[in-house]
């Protein structure tokens, strides 16, 4: 009886203490547990403020780039315009060029086509009477003063009277015209008369632009007078003196084509 009882007693001597061992393992693995948990908790914490950065450096992020983008499109298209404009710039001054081409060629035949209808009214005379030219200004007629006035003097020829004519006829078919005659003398000239070179060419163009007005005094304001000397690189066929008859249109002046 005395040693069952014993073994009972150390049977539940060896029960408390399994239970007293497992209640403190127990204890441990919870205390270890709530801690994994809290650190778990910690970090699970820190991760979200983690995520809450990026998810915010994210948005900027995607905000500057749309703003760049943004930039950047505008100063593309800003360069597009830029280039369109400068493109159509080109064009049109391309356009301006050929139109401004075309009416210097318009201009330069319509010159050309009045001096053509001048010239054709002086004709009739050889060379040695009478020549043509033009400058590009003015439609030059040169007749030989030897057979526009006598000897040295101022007194006009027949033919004097003649040229006088047709300027004016032209100047009446022609409204636009406007006629300016030139003496021109040589210093190899021999006059008897005492008035010098210059006096004599001037005596002579004022001579003839006076006869032309007073026939025909509607057409004062169009004529005008003056002298002058030979240009040295000048081809003159009468060396001694002569007379230019200068036409020049109001309305089509010739402008040179390049």
């Amino acid at each position: 009886m005395l040693l069952l009882q014993l073994m009972k007693q150390n049977v539940l001597l060896v029960t408390m203490s399994l239970s007293l061992l497992l209640g403190c393992v127990s204890k441990n693995k919870f205390t270890q547990s709530q801690t994994e948990i809290t650190r778990l908790k910690s970090d699970s914490t820190l991760l979200e403020k983690r995520i809450t950065q990026y998810q915010n450096e994210n948005a900027h992020l995607q905000t500057l780039s749309a703003t760049i983008e943004q930039a950047l499109n505008i100063r593309l298209q800003e360069k597009e315009d830029s280039l369109n404009f400068k493109e159509k710039l080109l064009k049109d001054r391309e356009y301006s060029l050929r139109d401004m081409k075309a009416r210097k060629e318009e201009e330069q035949e319509a010159f050309y086509s009045l001096s053509r209808k001048i010239f054709a009214v002086f004709t009739d005379y050889d060379a040695s009477t009478l020549t043509t030219k033009t400058n590009c200004t003015h439609a030059v007629v040169m007749v030989n003063d030897k057979k526009m006035f006598v000897g040295n003097s101022l007194k006009p020829e027949y033919l004097a009277t003649e040229i006088n004519n047709k300027a004016a006829g032209l100047l009446e078919k022609h409204p636009d015209l406007m006629l300016t005659i030139v003496c021109y003398v040589d210093s190899n000239t021999q006059i008897t008369a005492k008035e010098d070179l210059w006096n004599l060419a001037s005596l002579r163009a004022n001579t003839l632009s006076k006869l032309l007005i007073s026939n025909h005094k509607n057409l004062a304001l169009r004529i005008k007078s003056a002298t002058g000397l030979p240009n040295n690189n000048q081809t003159v066929k009468y060396q001694a003196y002569y007379t230019e008859y200068q036409f020049v249109s109001s309305l089509t002046p010739c402008i040179p084509v390049k």
